[in-house]
């Protein structure tokens, strides 16, 4: 039992881990690692229905939506009518989602000093 006990702990302690590393993506940033992930994504694949990116990115699409509204807000990723299904949207990434990628790429090493001096 004492195992069991102690691989909980461990995991719960890495949860925390990974929601604090997360949130400092997002602070030093802009993005947290799935937004940064959704947006490689659509770098390349673009043109994919919502369907398709929550398959590509192993979600359900109604969380696919959740993540992707700040992404649209933020104009990071456009969406346009399907061109072969009217009930279907399909999701591209702007140029302000390209320069998202960038900025998160070229200052990755920065947060990537910072967590792992923490661990």
């Amino acid at each position: 039992m004492k195992d069991v006990e102690a691989l909980a702990q461990k995991i719960s302690r890495l949860g925390s881990q990974i929601h604090h590393w997360n949130k400092l993506s997002q602070d030093e940033l802009g993005l947290s690692f799935f937004q940064f992930h959704l947006l490689s994504t659509l770098r390349k694949k673009p043109g994919l229905s919502l369907q398709k990116l929550a398959q590509n990115c192993s979600i359900h699409p109604s969380t696919l939506t959740q993540s992707l509204k700040p992404l649209l807000k933020r104009k990071l990723v456009g969406m346009n009518p399907h061109p072969r299904d009217s009930r279907s949207k399909i999701l591209f990434l702007t140029e302000a989602g390209h320069e998202s990628l960038i900025h998160f790429r070229r200052n990755f090493a920065t947060l990537e000093l910072n967590i792992t001096h923490e661990t």
